[in-house]
């Protein structure tokens, strides 16, 4: 009986030892490590690097294996360019790094959580001559094997890249297109990445088929956000001591939040 009560007391240890090694490690602290040149940030078995240049994201390490996903410096379709960036820890343990544009402003926000997710979230104004943002990454195409995609009306699809893009080819056009992307799943040699749209209004292109296309986007990946114009109240200073709101509209035009959560694995 009491040999029993005591392989009882060991697989209870075993069992409790499991589940808090397991709870450990769901709420892991991201580690950041700062050099000259990049961030280098931390989430259990994945590793995200973001240069310092520019804020921006530069390449993904899942395990061992190395992906190069490159966010593009310049932003499609806006004028403003790179001021600054700032990076830090917030209350809930998550890194925000944060980019600068101008003219505009516009800024763009990674945020990393503690599950290993990516968030990122473009706010601010383009000027009236401008009707679009576009976010865009490059990565190794001789790795990428295939492509699905949900749009936000809940029409799928999937391909090989490589039948896809001959086809592409052969009809001079883009690889995809999606006027309303939801998620679009990559499929690389060794690691994955499935990335989700929270606006029914951001349009997916992965293209160009070839990069010395001037009509095509010269990205391997964009994601695409038309902006709006809205009333803005301002306070204007008519006489010493009093102020009168005057309702104008404005010529810029708003963009965002526009935001896309990234999942590598």
């Amino acid at each position: 009986m009491a040999k029993a009560s005591k392989l009882y007391f060991l697989l209870f240890l075993i069992m409790f030892a499991s589940f808090t090694a397991k709870d450990l490690k769901e709420e892991e602290t991201i580690v950041v490590r700062e050099s000259t040149v990049d961030l280098q940030i931390r989430v259990g078995e994945k590793i995200f690097v973001f240069g310092k240049a520019n804020g921006n994201l530069e390449k993904v390490k899942v395990g061992m294996n190395v992906l190069s996903f490159a966010q593009v410096p310049k932003i499609e379709g806006v004028s403003s360019t790179y001021q600054n960036f700032t990076w830090k820890r917030n209350s809930n343990g998550s890194i925000q790094i944060q980019s600068n544009y101008k003219p505009g402003p516009v800024t763009l926000t990674w945020t990393i959580h503690s599950n290993g997710q990516l968030k990122l979230e473009a706010n601010g104004y383009i000027d009236q001559t401008q009707d679009l943002i576009g976010l865009s990454f490059d990565y190794q195409v001789s790795q990428l094997k295939e492509v699905s995609w949900l749009n936000s009306k809940n029409s799928s699809g999937s391909f090989l890249l490589e039948s896809e893009a001959k086809d592409a080819a052969m009809d001079g056009k883009n690889i995809l297109e999606l006027p309303e992307f939801h998620k679009v799943k990559l499929a690389f040699e060794y690691v994955g990445v499935e990335i989700k749209s929270e606006n029914p209004s951001i349009a997916l292109n992965m293209g160009p088929v070839s990069k010395d296309d001037p009509i095509g986007w010269q990205s391997d990946i964009s994601f695409l956000s038309i902006g709006k114009r809205e009333p803005v109240k301002e306070n204007i200073l008519s006489a010493p001591g009093k102020d009168s709101e005057i309702l104008k509209t404005n010529t810029d035009r708003k963009i965002g939040p526009m935001i896309l959560w990234f999942d590598f694995h």
